[in-house]
């Protein structure tokens, strides 16, 4: 089935937009929704086929690296164990969404990698005990992380036929050891003891005073957006030298099926599941594993070192226990975030460093030097055509006045070896008198003093005499 298209965008791009080479735009925009089996196959190949540009990637890394708002500890990188697969419900196409940027590359949004860390954070107030210790824990996870009004309503949201999830993740982990067949109740226990603490403690860190609802503390709180920023995470280019053999290149992206074995039951046609359905299996595309991600945690208002160093190990912590995106109790989305890797990917990134520098130093230079080069050759061109119609003297007389002092005094070190039309034009040149164009008078009056020990420069100054003597007759051709 062809993809339905306005006639000029189809005349442009060709049949079912082959002539598209944008891999987000094919994904997007350019697809068949109602396509299946080999029709699917043929949307996700045609789009998987596209190279990424790693123009964003590049400038995004480059940012990161600049120091001029991120720093190298607010960094974390994590390398890819399993395929991922984020955003899968928003693509055109069912359960084939991918977050690619507007280059084709995939990231992880920022709001999935706070979402990762903050569900760490929240498991690790679960574990805690005391309800001392649990208040500390949950104000510096709700300083970190931010609030809404939701975030402070117990219990759970009421649905037909029983509850349904809590309302608020706080509530969820006031969990202890005594939790048993009541423990809603439990944490409405621990709520009221821990969570009044805790609105307190975070009035206080907003210097808030007016505080009419003592009850509730947590009623006089205003939404906070949190002290941490969770920047986007963007793949890094790092060679296999270092990562050998699970490394990719940034992009790569890989086709994977899932099989529902049991369609029939699954559509409410049949009351069993029987093993004589025929299995529909389903293909969707995936970032393939071994990429490496570079997560940035940055500093915002208020935020500690200790509030930050939290949320980098909250972080760590979650990408390698629960994982990142959906399918993760399948295997997916997880991530290898050790010391030995960060240790590793930092050296990868200084070496590359190194040498795009090399690179860049080495390219400036052939710039110049091409620069300089095309100079000299405008400049001799130049000369070319101005002293074309000159006679040999005043072609001679023009190149000497075109010499810098350095050069001139060396043509004066080497008179005898000159070319006799050029020692003529050097002695015309000592004998303008000075503020003259072209004048040389102060080399003359230098060489004078110097012939008075005699050597060389008597030597060179009595044949400069001689030959002035020879273009001007008479008293003329005395010199200065």
């Amino acid at each position: 089935m062809s993809i339905l298209m306005p006639n000029d965008t189809g005349a442009a791009l060709g049949v079912n937009a082959a002539g598209c080479n944008s891999r987000s735009l094919l994904f997007d925009r350019f697809c068949d929704p109602t396509a299946e089996k080999d029709g699917r196959v043929a949307v996700f190949t045609r789009a998987l086929g596209k190279a990424p540009s790693a123009e964003k990637m590049e400038s995004w890394n480059r940012f990161l690296g600049s120091g001029s708002w991120v720093k190298q500890d607010h960094l974390l990188y994590g390398h890819l164990q399993s395929r991922l697969m984020v955003n899968m419900a928003g693509g055109v196409m069912e359960n084939a969404g991918l977050c690619l940027d507007r280059f084709g590359m995939p990231y992880i949004p920022g709001s999935a990698v706070k979402g990762c860390a903050r569900r760490m954070a929240i498991q690790r107030c679960i574990e805690c005990q005391g309800d001392e210790a649990k208040a500390d824990l949950l104000a510096r996870i709700a300083w970190i992380f931010g609030w809404a009004d939701t975030d402070w309503k117990p219990g759970r949201i009421q649905v037909a036929g029983g509850t349904g999830e809590p309302r608020s993740d706080f509530w969820w982990s006031m969990a202890d050891d005594s939790l048993d067949g009541n423990a809603d109740s439990k944490r409405n226990e621990n709520w009221d003891r821990v969570g009044f603490r805790v609105a307190n403690r975070l009035l206080d860190l907003l210097k808030i005073r007016d505080r009419q609802h003592a009850d509730e503390p947590w009623k006089n709180l205003p939404n906070f957006g949190g002290s941490v920023s969770f920047l986007p995470a963007f793949p890094v280019q790092i060679s296999k030298d270092h990562l050998n053999p699970r490394s990719v290149s940034p992009g790569t992206l890989d086709l994977d099926i899932v099989t529902c074995h049991h369609p029939a039951y699954y559509a409410g046609e049949r009351t069993v599941a029987t093993d004589d359905e025929e299995p529909n299996p389903v293909v969707f595309p995936s970032v393939a594993a071994g990429h490496v991600f570079a997560f940035a945690v940055c500093p915002l208002r208020d935020c500690s070192d200790e509030d930050l160093r939290s949320a980098r190990v909250w972080l760590a912590n979650g990408l390698e226990l629960f994982g990142l995106g959906a399918k993760t109790n399948a295997g997916y989305g997880w991530f290898d975030c050790g010391d030995e890797l960060q240790q590793a990917v930092r050296a990868a990134l200084d070496e590359a460093k190194q040498r795009r520098q090399e690179e860049e130093k080495q390219a400036a230079e052939d710039q110049r030097r091409q620069e300089a080069e095309q100079k000299r050759a405008e400049e001799a061109a130049r000369l070319k055509a101005l002293t074309a119609s000159m006679t040999p003297e005043q072609r001679s007389d023009f190149e000497i006045a075109q010499l810098t002092n350095e050069q001139f005094r060396g043509r004066l070190d080497s008179f005898s070896k000159r070319q006799p039309i050029e020692q003529q034009a050097i002695v015309r040149a000592l004998r303008l008198p000075p503020g003259q164009p072209g004048s040389r008078r102060q080399f003359w009056d230098d060489l004078k003093a110097k012939a008075q020990r005699g050597g060389k420069p008597a030597q060179v100054a009595e044949v400069i005499r001689l030959i002035s003597k020879q273009l001007y007759p008479g008293k003329e051709g005395k010199m200065p």
